[in-house]
């Protein structure tokens, strides 16, 4: 019998093929699907054919199938070592593009920092070498789970995890080669469910399960067309409990810091801000950022800038704009965010230390009007004219800024000014109408906000503009955290202005912006957090401080911050608050007026005892052994974890099996102990003619085993069990003492004289 099942038949080998096959080419039209061009993706899917070919050699091999899968695996190996550093800077970059996608489609993701060393065409090269290689291991892995193993479970493992973050950032993968991986899902289901069926019919079945699985796909693919589908009632209301279900537990995650400091966050810069699921806030009071600074008074630590905003959805210049601005320069222009120290007139210069302890991004949240410095050497790279990125590996920054208010008049215009008039007055047809009757009594002579004094070419009276729009915003508009979302098909924007009136920092900076726009001041939307520093003090910034303001242009000066979410916002600052409070309410006629423009103050109120130098140990920073001990102590806890949970996964195993040789129906454990023994052969073992004899016994006549022969049945596993334990090697010998337990040395030759005995 262990003849037949070594020397499959033809059909076999011909089902596994195709089973291999559509696993490898349908996950490798997926993946590039999803995370690239699946256009490029045709060398990848011939070599997926290919690898799927040599392992279904090396696996289908009567004899020495091991030594093959060995050999294969050594070559890998051997290839991944020579190129070890292409190999490295590859993963990476394939990681980091995965991530990017992820978090631009999903507003907690975080984008895997990395930057690679060698140049483009090289990176890309190694990129592709990575890929290359990790589909050759994948081929080998899934020969085993389809040829040997045979466990659908093991082929979904295998191959759903790498697209489980397309998947979720609701991405969906070229159809017909994900429905060509789903049918061998469900072919190797339909077949593993039969597993009682007859060696020698295996590729019979496999070939009629693998055509009835991609008939019955072809049939819901025809009756239900992802073009002109639309979800039912029912599936939208389900889709909103798991949505609220996720961000109940949401909380309960991101309290996990991990060993190595690690945390989950949910909230800081990214590369778009989609006010379309901008739903009620929810916090968890974790802190995300420690700044140590000898400013005193609010900072507003800035992420990242955003210019276009399309379909509720703000993103960064379109690609290449920027680029172009530089090519038609002689040389190197100054930072865009230093321009007001450039061109204004500094006050009095501070630094101030953040470490990012767990905020998304790759964003190094700064204050404004950073001061000419060396980027690099501070850990920081300038991206554009949007924001200041972390290089890779660095979390902790110094940054000096200084104060510099906006001049009264004009000064000198700049180049870069082009880019701004052409790239930041963008507003969409659809909301000119609203956004015009919002900022209506600006131009009003008899308006109480505007005065008729209004001037859009002198700085001043821009940033005046801005605080009366932020006013009109306030009366107009209620501030409310647990603000619901605009309803599908609907611009945010024009629902938070129209129909709900209430709205958090996105909505309110959302719609400055772009009323601001129409007015024809250049206006971007910026997201970062709000600090309240003091001399020689260290913050803990927590995740509530996310915030989000407006940044206008003044000519002959540069970005200026303004805030146009009104003050209720900020109540948990002093009320300790987890949440952000609601506006409070006030009596008919009196307005909410936004806070002020946050500008750093002229000079601190008092001089701190130290300042602050830059080095690993800021003010007021922990230092000595305990600092050190609490990793220790985290890796201790999380060692001891898991071999709680291995001690408990093993004596689960032990609790089941048992269980089920113990059963009230001994025919029923009879064939689980003969399964058993089944299983114990792929390790090695060996099936005594008196179990099978015991299991055909039980399987097709009416016969009651008795308690003698269930024993029986249980001698042999054991004594298989003590004879692996001892001829395996270290490595498997563990993983099999780990799934199956080691009996006792004394009861080994107790079960093989009994074994001898009853053997016909």
């Amino acid at each position: 019998m262990t003849e037949r099942q070594d020397r499959p038949a033809l059909l076999s080998v011909l089902g596994d093929g195709l089973l291999l096959i559509c696993a490898l080419m349908g996950f490798t039209g997926s993946f590039f699907s999803l995370y690239g061009d699946v256009s490029r993706a045709g060398p990848f899917l011939l070599l997926s054919g290919v690898f799927a070919l040599l392992a279904l050699g090396a696996w289908s091999l009567p004899r020495f199938r091991w030594v093959a899968a060995g050999g294969a695996a050594a070559v890998l190996a051997a290839v991944a070592a020579l190129r070890w550093d292409e190999l490295a800077q590859g993963a990476a970059l394939t990681v980091r593009g995965i991530s990017a996608i992820f978090a631009q489609r999903v507003s907690w993701g975080r984008v895997f920092e990395f930057e690679p060393t060698l140049p483009p065409r090289q990176a890309r090269a190694a990129a592709q070498l990575f890929l290359l290689l990790a589909l050759a291991l994948l081929a080998l892995a899934l020969g085993w789970a389809v040829v040997r193993a045979r466990r659908w479970w093991l082929a979904a493992l295998f191959t759903l995890p790498p697209l489980l973050p397309g998947l979720l950032a609701d991405l969906y993968p070229h159809w017909p080669f994900f429905m060509a991986l789903c049918a061998c899902w469900c072919a190797m289901l339909l077949t593993d469910l039969c597993k009682w069926a007859a060696p020698d019919r295996r590729g019979a079945l496999t070939l009629t399960a693998l055509g009835c699985a991609a008939a019955m796909l072809a049939i819901v693919t025809i009756a239900f067309p992802r073009e002109d589908y639309a979800r039912p009632p029912w599936a939208l209301e389900a889709e909103e409990r798991l949505h609220d279900a996720a961000n109940r537990c949401a909380g309960l995650f991101s309290q996990w810091e991990g060993p190595f400091r690690s945390p989950v966050t949910y909230v800081g810069s990214a590369e778009e801000a989609d006010l379309t699921n901008a739903g009620p806030l929810r916090y968890t009071g974790r802190t995300v950022l420690r700044v140590s600074s000898d400013y005193e008074g609010r900072l507003y630590l800035r992420g990242s800038s955003l210019a276009v905003y399309e379909g509720g959805v703000w993103t960064g210049l379109p690609e290449g704009v920027y680029q172009d601005y530089l090519d038609r320069l002689e040389e190197e222009p100054p930072f865009p965010l230093t321009l007001p120290t450039l061109l204004g007139e500094p006050g009095a210069e501070h630094t101030a230390t953040i470490e990012n302890l767990g905020a998304v991004g790759s964003c190094a949240y700064a204050p404004y009007f950073p001061l000419e410095q060396d980027w690099r050497e501070g850990g920081m790279l300038p991206v554009e004219d949007a924001y200041l990125a972390r290089l890779q590996g660095q979390t902790k920054f110094t940054v000096a800024f200084a104060a510099v208010e906006p001049p009264e008049e004009v000064g000198p215009t700049v180049r870069y000014q082009n880019l701004v008039y052409a790239n930041y007055l963008d507003v969409p047809e659809e909301l000119e109408e609203a956004l015009a009757l919002l900022a209506s009594p600006i131009y009003d002579p008899w308006s109480s906000i505007g005065g008729g004094h209004w001037r859009p070419d002198r700085p001043l009276a821009r940033v005046m503009t801005a605080q009366h729009l932020a006013q009109l915003l306030a009366e107009r508009c209620e501030y409310d955290p647990q603000a619901p979302a605009a309803p599908s098909g609907t611009d945010p924007v024009l629902y938070f202005l129209n129909d709900s009136r209430r709205g958090y920092c996105m909505h309110y900076a959302s719609a400055a912006t772009l009323a601001l726009r129409t007015l024809g001041i250049p206006a971007r939307y910026v997201s970062g957090f709000t600090a309240d520093c003091a001399p020689g003090a260290q913050i803990d910034v927590p995740d509530r401080a996310a915030h989000a303001w407006v940044e206008i242009w003044l000519d002959g000066f540069g970005w200026y911050p303004v805030e146009v979410t009104p003050a209720a916002a900020f109540q948990w600052y002093e009320s300790g608050e987890a949440q952000p409070s609601a506006v409070p309410s006030r009596e008919p006629g009196e307005s909410a007026v936004p806070e002020p423009t946050p500008t750093p103050a002229a000079e601190p109120s008092q001089a701190p005892s130290s300042a602050p130098s830059g080095e690993e140990d800021g003010p007021g920073e922990d230092s000595g052994p305990s600092s050190s001990i609490v990793p220790l102590v985290k890796v201790s806890a999380l060692t001891a974890g898991l071999c709680a949970l291995l001690w408990l996964g093993q004596f689960a195993l032990k609790r089941h099996r048992a269980r089920r040789l113990d059963g009230p129906d001994r025919n029923r454990a009879a064939l689980y102990a003969y399964g058993c023994l089944l299983r114990l052969e792929r390790w090695g073992g060996k099936i005594d003619p008196l179990a099978l004899e015991l299991a055909q016994k039980a399987r097709f006549s009416r016969h009651v085993l008795s308690r003698e022969e269930l024993a029986r049945l249980r001698a042999l596993i054991d004594a298989e069990r003590a004879r692996l334990c001892q001829t395996l090697g270290p490595v498997k010998g563990s993983a099999f003492r780990w799934l199956w337990g080691a009996p006792a040395p004394a009861k080994y030759g107790e079960n093989t004289e009994r074994s001898q005995e009853n053997t016909p």
